[in-house]
């Protein structure tokens, strides 16, 4: 998450839009990605977007690439035991894996060619070996220049930088890693504030999966990152950061254009961790950074930091989105080491593109146009002056690493969890008035003075976040009341702050698109609510589904959230749908020629309508929504034939019949396709499947070639090849699908349907649970393990959360929703200092009495808790000598051996009754006398001829047995006896007939 990109004007020229795509595809995850209503900066991912502002003109651009030349998309696979990177554990056919974790299950692996990474993906899930399997999701930084250059820099007397320095102006003791584009490392303003290795490197290169020495800057985010944490004060040299000492250390994993993946992300941790591990005080790593994919990977190794003691700043992102609903990662993990940042201006009001969040995002920073360092030359956001204004949350971020380092030179003592609350506690911060600004889990904004001098400082104590219940969807006609109804508490008792909000059915980047449904949508539903009320549903021609966020924030950096999907039913008396008739001149002319489209729709009833606008030729196309007004000039600045196309909706979401005409331009031929598709339905309840059927399309002079499937465009949809597809949906919402057509000579055309999926009525959706962060180091302090949740946001109870003790705890987290049910057990481990268990004299003679292996601790003198430790039986007892100390942890485990076994006697059993002889028929009762040997008895089975009749485990020793009454027969009575090793006694038969 980086800085915001100023919006361009409306695209009314083809060739201005396709320049603009044609950088984007160099980054984007997909070729079909849309431009949505704000431009994104190179390297913005997941999905990359670029939008025109709203109506009346949103462009959107599509090519023809069916993607076949791309890099494979990846896959981060955690298995449940140790692996190799190639070998049986993987898909056939698959390249050989890369290791991304020291225990060797997580590896990062491709897809075998011919099979697509969402195949390969539900594959690695259904298997039982995989722990989890997830893309490697592309993340990005943007920024945005703004001129003219900063003389001075506002940002440090907003958060009181100049009497903060009054308790101090050094963090050197803290190293800050820089996790971004790296640092240039001559800048004369950075060089002696910067992290030294061994080696004389500043960090390290993590790329491609892989790690090397180095960290240099070539793009200048990083750099402007670095300058706000620590430019060297005081030497007559650009500006002052808000550490004047300070170790700053560069791992650079986003390329030269902003844009790199999770994998790398991860390895950057791992390195971290090991520095760390190796005595490198690293205490903070700011994030400036994300993406829209979920990685359950890069949550976990954050945790593993935050675990020993390093605190994850984030920036909440730049979508202008509530985070809530649409979280940016890494800053929407619910990690209790991570603090997210939104960026504020001069008069702490919250800029348009910030994201925020009661829940997902904690504190404002300033973020917009902030001076800062930047390489002189050679990248894209290079000054020669070395010093440039940028914008975003990227900027926001880093004035809370610096302050958290200062914060943790003076109280080196603190843990992660503790610097993290003491910074957001309300005494640490400044409140805000602005309303977008306060949507945070404080509603303050960062104050470097008061965090130094905060009174938690004292006394320390861990803040316990607030829990939302009773959440729940509802599923009504229209007319009908939609009221969503919710609870919270907070375990401290803290008040809480509350709030409903609905996400844009047209959303930033991030999130998913509903194009020219979503227009309408947004004027349907009202984007939030007061608390416990609601609004009556509207009278729609089809299903559509709202979700709604409920939030809540303690006011010290603690929140919590939960979805719920209003859903609305179709009426019969939603009205008919728009109509107009389509005009387009002229129909021919040289490139360059402006065409004059004509689409004066009307909707019968009166109410309102938009449409949208395709001009589909060679190669793609592109399209406009929302147009409101009844014509469109389109200028076409390439040679060809383009079929223009138009559809209207109306403000009950009735569609109108889609219409087209055929433009030929520049002296071309040819009379692109029309597409078509049958649909076996459009709305049902989650799950949901949807048949696609694309054979209705047609080409008036030739025959289609390729036909391509998008089932959920907007939100990094993949585009399925072939006339027919299956299109699943697990989840209640709106999806977009995406159909193109191309025929033999290149040309193109387009359609869109739209898919609601309801809420089930009346039965709970199975939720997923998983745990996280199971081991931390131990802290004295209250600790509650974390369960991640999908759908998010889902409030959850634990049983048997740990107390304040080192141990271990076997913990289940499950689901607490009306709507949703799940659960997940495992076992969390608080850590201690590790000692040295050393096992000796495993092999001991039989003596008859119990036996104890020794074991030896360093430090000595540790207690020593034995797991299966022998018994007085001889044998071999895999043993493991446990440390049991409040202080230390540690173990070892061997085979112990009993030799020498003493002689074992069997039980003994003798038939008391009957005597062998004649004996008469009828029921007969055996009876038996059985002595224990050297062990207990277990059974004493009784058979005739044979057969087992009675198994008889404890006296008085009887069967009962009805003879049968043929003559002349002779039947054998035998008894065993069994103890406790399975060693057996027999009586002697007895004889008996009639």
């Amino acid at each position: 998450m980086a800085s915001q990109p100023t919006p361009r004007p409306p695209a009314t020229h083809p060739s201005q839009a396709a320049s603009w795509l044609s950088a984007l595809l160099l980054l984007a995850s997909s070729a079909f990605l849309p431009m949505r209503g704000q431009e994104a900066s190179p390297g913005e991912s997941t999905p990359a977007a670029a939008f025109v502002p709203a109506p009346p003109s949103v462009l959107v651009s599509v090519a023809d690439e069916r993607g076949d030349g791309r890099k494979p998309e990846r896959l981060l696979v955690r298995f449940r035991q140790p692996v190799d990177e190639q070998g049986e554990h993987l898909l056939p056919g698959s390249p050989r894996a890369k290791r991304l974790s020291a225990d060797s299950r997580l590896l990062l692996v491709e897809p075998p060619a011919g099979v697509t990474s969402e195949q390969a993906l539900r594959s690695y899930r259904n298997r039982s070996d995989v722990e989890y399997a997830e893309a490697d999701h592309a993340v990005s930084t943007t920024v945005e220049p703004t001129d003219p250059l900063w003389t001075q820099q506002w940002n440090l007397a907003k958060i009181a930088a100049p009497t903060a320095r009054n308790l101090g102006t050094s963090a050197e003791g803290v190293v800050v890693a820089v996790l971004d584009t790296g640092i240039d490392f001559n800048h004369p303003d950075l060089r002696d504030n910067l992290w030294s290795g061994a080696d004389g490197s500043h960090g390290f290169t993590c790329l491609n999966g892989q790690c090397i020495a180095g960290g240099a800057d070539d793009q200048g985010h990083g750099t402007h990152v670095a300058g706000t944490i620590g430019a060297v004060a005081g030497n007559g040299i650009g500006i002052a950061g808000l550490n004047w000492h300070a170790q700053i250390l560069s791992c650079k994993f986003l390329s030269s254009s902003g844009s790199g993946n999770v994998s790398d992300a991860i390895l950057c941790y791992e390195k971290i961790l090991e520095l760390k591990r190796h005595g490198v005080n690293i205490r903070v790593v700011n994030n400036s950074w994300g993406g829209g994919g979920y990685s359950l990977a890069l949550k976990q190794a954050m945790e593993a930091a935050e675990a020993e003691g390093i605190v994850n700043v984030c920036a909440a992102g730049n979508n202008g989105a509530n985070a809530d609903l649409a979280p940016m990662y890494p800053a929407g993990y619910d990690n209790r080491g991570i603090i997210s940042v939104l960026a504020s201006d001069t008069a702490d009001r919250a800029p348009a593109f910030t994201n925020y969040g009661l829940a997902a995002v904690d504190i404002a920073a300033p973020g917009v146009a902030t001076l800062s360092t930047v390489p002189a030359a050679g990248c894209s956001l290079c000054d020669a002056s070395g010093f440039r204004v940028l914008s975003g949350t990227s900027m926001a971020a880093p004035h809370v690493s610096a302050v958290l380092a200062a914060l943790l030179h003076l109280h080196p003592g603190l843990s992660a969890y503790e610097a993290r609350d003491i910074l957001l506690d309300p005494d640490s911060c400044d409140p805000v008035q602005d309303t977008k600004a306060a949507m945070t889990s404080t509603g303050g904004r960062l104050n470097f003075y008061r965090v130094l001098s905060s009174p938690r400082l004292a006394a320390p104590r861990l803040n316990a976040f607030p829990i939302v219940t009773g959440v729940r969807d509802t599923l009504v006609s229209a007319g009908e009341s939609v009221t969503l109804a919710s609870a919270a508490e907070d375990p401290d008792g803290d008040p809480l702050r509350q709030a409903w909000a609905r996400g844009s059915f047209n959303a930033t980047p991030g999130a998913q698109s509903l194009w020219l449904m979503g227009f309408m949508m947004d004027r349907l539903f009202p984007s939030s609510m007061p608390e416990n009320q609601g609004f009556i549903a509207p009278a729609l021609a089809r299903a559509a589904v709202a979700t709604y966020a409920y939030s809540v924030s303690d006011g010290r950096g603690g929140g919590a959230a939960a979805a719920a999907h209003a859903a609305v039913l179709p009426s019969p008396s939603a009205g008919r749908p728009p109509a107009g008739s389509l005009a387009v001149s002229p129909l021919t002319g040289p490139v360059g020629t402006t065409v004059n489209i004509q689409f004066p729709a009307l909707d019968p009833e009166g109410g309102p309508i938009a449409w949208e606008l395709w001009q589909m030729g060679p190669g793609g196309g592109f399209g406009w929504c929302c147009q409101t007004g009844g014509s469109f000039n389109l200028p076409i600045n390439q040679a060809g034939a383009f079929r223009i196309s138009v559809q209207a909706i109306d403000s009950e979401l009735n569609f109108g019949e889609r219409q087209s005409a055929v433009v030929r331009i520049g002296g071309a031929t040819g009379t692109p396709p029309v597409a078509a598709a049958h649909f076996d339905r459009l709305t049902g309840t989650a799950p949901l499947t949807v048949q696609v059927d694309m054979t209705p399309s047609s080409d008036p002079d030739g025959t289609i070639r390729d036909y391509l499937i998008e089932c959920n465009r907007g939100a990094s949809g993949t585009f399925l090849s072939g006339p027919k597809a299956s299109c699943q949906y697990d989840r209640p919402g709106n999806y977009w699908i995406f159909l193109i057509v191309k025929d033999n000579e290149g040309l193109t055309d387009s359609m869109s349907a739209y898919v609601s999926v309801l809420p089930s009525a009346g039965t709970k959706r199975k939720a997923t649970v998983q745990l996280s962060s199971l081991t931390q180091t131990y802290t004295g302090q209250p600790l509650r393990p974390v369960a991640t949740t999908d759908p998010p946001g889902l409030p959850v109870t634990w049983t048997n959360a740990p107390q304040t003790h080192a141990g271990q705890y076997q913990v289940t987290a499950t689901i607490n929703h009306p709507d949703y049910e799940g659960s997940a057990s495992g076992t969390f481990v608080i850590r201690k200092a590790v000692a040295s268990v050393v096992l000796s004299a495993l092999t001991q003679e039989y003596t008859g009495r119990p036996l104890t292996p020794v074991a030896t601790t360093t430090p000595p003198g540790l207690a020593v808790q034995w797991t299966n430790a022998p018994q007085t039986e001889p044998g071999a007892y895999q043993v493991t000598a446990s440390v049991a100390d409040a202080n230390y942890e540690g173990s070892a485990t061997g085979l112990f051996t009993i030799t020498n076994p003493a002689p074992q006697t069997p039980p003994r059993v003798s038939i008391v009754s009957p005597a062998s002889g004649s004996v008469p028929p009828g029921p007969l009762l055996i009876q038996l006398d059985v002595t224990p040997g050297s062990r207990p008895v277990a059974r004493v089975e009784v058979a005739v001829n044979g057969a087992v009749k009675c198994v008889l485990s404890s006296a008085p020793y009887a069967c009962s047995w009805n003879m049968p009454a043929a003559q002349k027969k002779t039947y054998q009575i035998d008894a065993t006896a069994y103890d406790t090793a399975g060693l057996a006694g027999l009586a002697s038969p007895v004889i008996i007939k009639r």
